[in-house]
């Protein structure tokens, strides 16, 4: 499983699904408790995750980039969509961005791989991702 070049997007899969079994529990439970939009930081805040946890099960595991990519495009807008947090009707933009979101994320923090020595050094460099890319919301 450590080798399995998809288990990045089994880790995505799992953390989105995690985050949308949690938003409708907030939703069905405490009505009045207000709900994160699905925005771009987010979406960004999972992507990260599972690359931190990708990184802390599966260090040495290689990657099928273009199959990664549209897998986690794929993930990141048909789950949203099934757990009713996204309209059908833009599920191909919603891939669109995801798959791009997806893939500059992979892509940054498998540049930093090399750069990581420690034990928190993954959870750091992934926070200073997810700073990044609040930052870049700020912007757009």
């Amino acid at each position: 499983m450590k080798k399995n070049p998809f288990f990045l997007n089994i880790v995505l899969a799992a953390v989105t699904g995690f985050v949308c079994a949690g938003m409708l529990l907030i939703r069905a439970f405490a009505p009045a408790m207000l709900v994160p939009a699905l925005d771009l930081p987010l979406y960004a805040a999972i992507t990260i995750a599972a690359l931190v946890i990708d990184r802390y099960v599966a260090s040495q595991a290689s990657r099928e980039w273009i199959a990664n990519i549209l897998l986690g495009g794929l993930t990141l807008s048909l789950l949203p969509m099934c757990a009713g947090f996204v309209p059908a009707e833009s599920m191909w933009g919603l891939f669109l961005i995801n798959s791009i979101l997806f893939g500059v994320l992979t892509a940054l923090y498998t540049g930093l791989r090399t750069r990581m020595n420690g034990k928190a050094a993954p959870a750091i460099h992934g926070l200073v991702l997810l700073l990044a890319c609040q930052c870049l919301q700020g912007l757009l």
